[in-house]
This record gives structure tokens, sequence and C-alpha cells, in this order.
């Protein structure tokens, strides 16, 4: 297992500066590039171009590239040298060399990825690279049809603060990695607001369902991150280890039943399980009474144990 954040970390705050945007389609795309490429570990992919994006995107640049060396993209962006040591301005993917140049060539073969090289200089060939970008507004993503760039992310995205990459640098798992993003994506798009949404298992592995107690068949703004539940509930449990989200239970008004609910750690807040939120009309014992006959009917391993990974 990579290592978790340090104690230091206190919890996110909407950036209102120093954050790079992913468009909405993120998840869709990577869904589909899985299924097109058959792949079934991204998280080296993603690392990658999302080091990118925040050099490109994150710092205005809608069109071009930012040099990267292998060495940056490893260990960091170099700003200066102080008596011949490097100085960084990050952690970079943390990907070693062996795993970075196969990634690169996926990158760029996949269409996520352009790269200009300038070899003015033979001795010293410089490496562009920027985040590939649609002519116009894509199509939603859908497989056949190879991808053909992102959008460029004036609406339609979602915030990461650039401190992102550096607590991803060492993350082996691709699901927690996009588990966090899909509540970045619910609770920071573009609105400039921080909403503190709840989500389970369910929402964040299929879509996050649409809160309208007059439909009876409730809609999903999205297809979620798009892997199984019980990765996703995996992911979520090291994610509240490493404190970078908090959960709670809450019960449904119809039946009563206990259903674990996840958000971002926001700065200031208490690490682990959360407080229920209150019902409205109904008392504390006879909750009580509800939830002694859902466990009466159950069986005790169907029980959510955030401890196991349980439901």
């Amino acid at each position: 297992m990579s290592t978790p954040s340090t104690p230091s970390f206190e919890g996110f705050v909407r950036p209102q500066a120093n954050f790079y945007r992913l468009p909405i389609t993120w998840f869709d795309t990577l869904r589909v590039l899985r299924e097109q490429h058959e792949r079934r570990r991204i998280v080296a992919l993603i690392r990658l171009t999302e080091y990118v994006i925040k050099w490109t995107w994150g710092q205005g640049n809608f069109d071009g590239g930012v040099r990267l060396t292998l060495d940056e993209l490893h260990s960091g962006k170099v700003s200066s040298r102080v008596d011949g040591t490097r100085v960084r301005l990050d952690l970079g993917t943390g990907l070693p060399h062996k795993t970075l140049l196969p990634t690169i060539d996926d990158a760029l073969s996949f269409g996520l990825l352009t790269r200009t090289k300038l070899t003015d200089d033979r001795a010293r060939v410089k490496n562009f690279y920027a985040v590939a970008q649609a002519p116009d507004d894509p199509a939603p993503a859908q497989p056949g049809p190879p991808f053909t760039g992102f959008a460029r992310p004036q609406t339609n995205y979602f915030i990461v603060p650039k401190y992102w990459t550096d607590l991803i640098a060492g993350v082996a798992s691709e699901t927690l990695i996009l588990s966090v993003e899909y509540l970045f994506r619910h609770c920071w798009n573009w609105s400039r607001v921080d909403e503190a949404h709840w989500l389970n298992v369910d929402e964040i592995a299929h879509g996050r369902l649409s809160r309208n107690n007059n439909n009876a068949n409730p809609t999903r703004y999205d297809q979620g991150i798009a892997y199984s539940e019980r990765k996703v509930r995996d992911a979520l449990a090291e994610a509240v280890t490493r404190e970078w989200i908090v959960w709670r239970t809450n019960y449904s008004y119809d039946d009563m039943r206990p259903r674990t609910e996840f958000t971002l750690r926001r700065e200031g807040w208490a690490a682990g399980q959360h407080p229920s939120p209150p019902l409205p009309g109904v008392t504390e014992e006879q909750l009580q009474e509800s939830l002694a006959r859902h466990y009466a009917i159950i069986a005790p391993q169907q029980r959510f144990e955030l401890s196991t990974g349980g439901s």
C-alpha cells in the first residue's frame, strides 16, 4: 500500500487560485479509453495527464505546451538551481522512468496529450507537452471512434487544487484517485461555490442521483467513475484513512435503512465519522426501533463496517 498522507493535512479548501481544471467529460473519457484499449490499469496515465494539465491549463495556457524533462516528470518541475541543487516546485508524477516512457507513448497514442520536439540543439532535445484539444466541443464519449481531444475548459469543468498532484504522486490505485476527484466534480464545479454533497458508494460508482422527492424514478447526473462498487468501497476506505474524505450514516425517508455517505474533508473538519443528519418528524426512539427491525432481518455480515469494507 502506498504511504498515507501526513497528519499535517488539515482538509481541503475550495481554491480561489492555484487550481487546474478537469473537464466534466473526464470520467467518461477514461471509461471509454479503458473499454476501447482493454486497459485494466490506467493509474500512471491519469497521473501523467493531470500533471501536464496542471502545468498548462493550470497556468492559464490553454493552447500551448510546457517544457518538461523526464527528470521533471518524475521528481517535479525545476524552478532554479542553488549551489548545483535543483529547486523543485512540486513532487512530479512520482512515476519511475521505466513506467514513464511507455505511459508517455500511451498518452500520445490515445490522444490525451501532444508532444512537440525542438531539435535545434542536437545535444539537448527539448520536449513540450500539451493537452490534446478537440477543434470544437466534442460529442459525449462513446465507444467506437477514436478520442479527438478535450474541449477547451471554459465551461463544464470542475476544479482541482494544484497540490493534488503531490498527494497522488505515490498512489497506486486509480479508483482512489477518481473517487476523490468525483467528489471534487460534484462539490467544486465552475459555479465557484463549495457544495457539501454527500454521496454513497453506488453514486460514486454509477452516478450521483438527483435528489428530487417528487421524482419516483430518480435520474443520475452522469455515469460515475464506472468502477465496481467493491473497488469504490475499498478506495473510499483508504481515502478515509488518508483523511482526505469523511463519512456519515444517513437514513432514507422511506425505509429508514442506514446508508453510508462520503464527502471531501474540509479544512477544520475532524477526520473519520461525522454525525448523521437529523430526520424531520422522526424521533430518536422511532429511529432506533426502525433500525432494530432492519438489523433483525439482515445477516450480520451485510452491515456496513468501514474497517472491513463491508456495505
